[in-house]
């Protein structure tokens, strides 16, 4: 017997499937459609349409995806780059001097220490429990922060030239 799913093309069941993930991000969020569609400018019957599963050819728009992370919920984001088989790490707040560079990079070695430890504690036994894994994701997650922010320092000073470029003849 055909499943009434066979009868959707590949697009459309992304379709769907990414209409149900906004449907779900709200709900876990306790967010209500009006509420979300006030946050990002949208006329309610719009946001309906876009999540609507009937409604296949009124997409919701990728151009209001980065909105929908600033202004309503970060999972949805967060679950494309899962998706994506990509972790997705926030633009830290930080300023590109030495000070900040040095103590940044004092802050991603305690910090990737202790998530390294954490997950060497949690593991140990072969297996690891939900507070495990949460506490492993909570430490994990600073430590990527900390590290972005040496990227995000390194990147800042290059660009405003306060690091020296050296030729290959100088040593």
């Amino acid at each position: 017997m055909e499943s009434q799913m066979d009868n959707f093309t590949a697009g459309e069941l992304a379709a769907r499937r990414f209409k149900m993930l906004l449907d779900d991000v709200l709900v876990q969020e306790g967010i209500s459609q009006t509420k979300a569609s006030e946050r990002l400018g949208m006329n309610l019957a719009s946001m309906q349409k876009y999540m609507s599963p009937r409604c296949l050819n009124n997409n919701f728009p990728a151009y209001q995806i980065a909105a929908f992370h600033r202004e309503v919920s970060k999972l949805l984001l967060r679950h494309i780059a899962s998706e994506a088989g990509e972790i997705l790490v926030p633009v830290p707040d930080c300023t590109p001097d030495l000070e900040e560079a040095l103590s940044a990079a004092a802050t991603a070695m305690k910090e990737a220490s202790e998530a390294i430890s954490e997950f060497m504690e949690s593991v140990k036994d072969g297996r690891v429990t939900h507070a495990e894994l949460k506490r492993i994701n909570k430490e994990v997650s600073e430590g990527l922060s900390a590290l972005a922010c040496l990227k995000f320092i390194a990147e800042q000073m290059h660009a405003i030239g306060k690091i020296k470029e050296k030729s290959c003849n100088s040593k």
